[in-house]
């Protein structure tokens, strides 16, 4: 269990802050975009 539990543990949270980094672009790209489609 130790052996492959430990691995794991580092990717779900390699993954867990990939998806954060991936909800703030998508966050930024949104708000960046928003204001123009307004003024259009």
């Amino acid at each position: 269990m130790t052996r492959f539990g430990t691995p794991l543990r580092f990717e779900c949270a390699a993954v867990d802050g990939v998806s954060m980094k991936r909800m703030a672009q998508i966050t930024t790209a949104l708000s960046a975009i928003t204001p123009k489609e307004i003024s259009l």
